[in-house]
């Protein structure tokens, strides 16, 4: 169950990462699983939930979406909305169960007592005319103040034994489609973790219209997207193979190929490896040399006859 629920959680992190509005996030809920013709309905006699992790700060954008979400709850879903970063005055114009305020510098830490608010006053708790006992329903810690920092440290992991291959023809990728889930590639990506990256370069998601020269994107998330739609399983007959570089002023090998069979463990892997933790801000040096060089290595090394990619992410071509 743990291990469903942390691909669930990469799966979440992979597809957030874009511009839009609160507005847009409600239709999409009504489209997919709250309204009459929504694709994925609810079980009938089952207790409904939502609840909406957001950093919206548009009062207008917030408003118009009162209507919609006073016909969830007419619907019997009661939506829970954790702001992030933004104070429950924005949202005092639409319609909501509850309202939980989480500030940016909780993120870095799962803090008890935000799961205990979240999960006793959003979730388990007994709709009008329900007389299941709570224990029943779900069961919560006792917390009662917000936990202090702690490090979340990886446990050491063991070698994972390498898949085995299966035949197939060589050259067989001139007839994959282009669609990532039919993809018959091996792909290397080199990733720059020197200072020109800039401060949480592998972290930070900065976006403006104004100034898109200034824009950059998270690349672990990126990499992560990419992969997220792409099989790496070495036993469907067209599955892509996937290795890690980052170098500064040398080049260090993360992720070899045919170490992964699992794009779930791969995305595992990238967001909680502490080897990737963040950039180097004390090594200015940068030699992408060193990077491609060993990218080229990597590549000898993995399948005959499949088409090869080097994906690069860097602060500087020189």
């Amino acid at each position: 169950m743990e291990k469903r629920l942390q691909s669930f959680r990469i799966a979440a992190m992979q597809y957030g990462l874009f511009i839009g509005f609160f507005n847009s996030t409600i239709h999409f809920l009504d489209d997919r699983y709250v309204g009459r013709r929504a694709i994925y309905g609810a079980r009938v006699n089952a207790q409904k939930r939502i609840v909406i992790f957001t950093s919206h700060s548009g009062v207008d954008d917030v408003a118009s979406t009162k209507e919609k979400l006073r016909e969830f709850a007419q619907l019997g879903y009661a939506v829970t909305i954790v702001g992030i970063g933004v104070g429950e005055e924005v949202y005092k114009n639409t319609y909501y169960h509850k309202f939980v305020s989480v500030q940016l510098f909780e993120l870095g830490v799962v803090a008890q007592s935000i799961l205990d608010t979240i999960t006793e006053e959003g979730i388990c708790f007994l709709d009008e005319g329900w007389t299941t006992p709570k224990p029943e329903i779900c069961t919560t810690t006792t917390t009662t103040t917000r936990a202090p920092a702690t490090t979340i440290t990886k446990a050491p992991s063991t070698p994972r034994p390498l898949p085995t291959q299966p035949p197939f023809p060589v050259g067989d990728y001139q007839n994959c489609s282009c669609s990532p889930q039919s993809l018959y590639i091996d792909i290397v990506f080199v990733i720059d973790t020197s200072a020109g990256m800039g401060a949480d370069g592998l972290m930070m998601v900065q976006y403006s219209n104004l100034s898109p020269q200034n824009n950059r994107f998270q690349v672990k998330a990126d990499i992560s997207t990419l992969v997220g739609q792409m099989s790496l399983d070495p036993n469907s007959e067209r599955h892509v193979q996937v290795g890690l570089i980052k170098y500064s002023n040398v080049a260090v090998t993360i992720f070899k190929p045919s170490d992964y069979n699992n794009e779930d463990e791969f995305n595992v892997d990238l967001w909680t490896d502490a080897r990737l933790a963040d950039v180097d801000e004390n090594e200015d040096e940068v030699n992408l040399n060193l990077g491609l060089v060993e990218a080229a290595r990597m590549l000898g090394s993995m399948r005959r006859g499949v088409k090869k990619a080097v994906v690069v992410y860097a602060a500087s071509y020189e």
